[in-house]
């Protein structure tokens, strides 16, 4: 799975949709956010390969902060801080051209499970 394109693997990240090492199976948040949209998953996030997108270090970091997400449709959006500074080169290049592209998800894999990225968009996501 990638986003960029960029197909030298040792430059991708293996980024956790609901973070592996932050937050634990006992986290509140977590378990809140996971059982409320599906319960069978909410303990099993460590260990699930679907809990993981193939990222590049900016795109991996973006989004553990929240500035990126993706939608059901795997599409990139960025928060409205990023979005506010689309004008500015360096944001325009690195998320702008990438705002609504979707994740290219490997011939064979089943890609992101939609609960964690819907536990993503309610729980990681800046949304102000």
């Amino acid at each position: 799975m990638c986003l960029t394109g960029l197909a030298i693997p040792e430059l991708l990240v293996a980024s956790h949709i609901v973070p592996w090492k932050r937050f634990g199976p006992d986290d509140p948040v977590v378990a809140a956010g996971l059982d409320a949209i599906i319960p069978k998953v909410a303990h099993g996030h460590r260990l699930d390969v679907r809990n993981g997108i193939a990222l590049n270090a900016l795109h991996d970091r973006a989004f553990d902060r929240g500035f990126i997400t993706f939608d059901a449709d795997l599409r990139m959006r960025c928060c409205p801080l990023l979005r506010d500074q689309f004008s500015e080169p360096e944001i325009a290049r690195e998320f702008k051209a990438y705002e609504g592209k979707p994740l290219v998800v490997p011939e064979g894999t089943e890609g992101p499970h939609p609960a964690y990225l819907e536990w993503h968009k309610n729980w990681a996501f800046q949304q102000f």
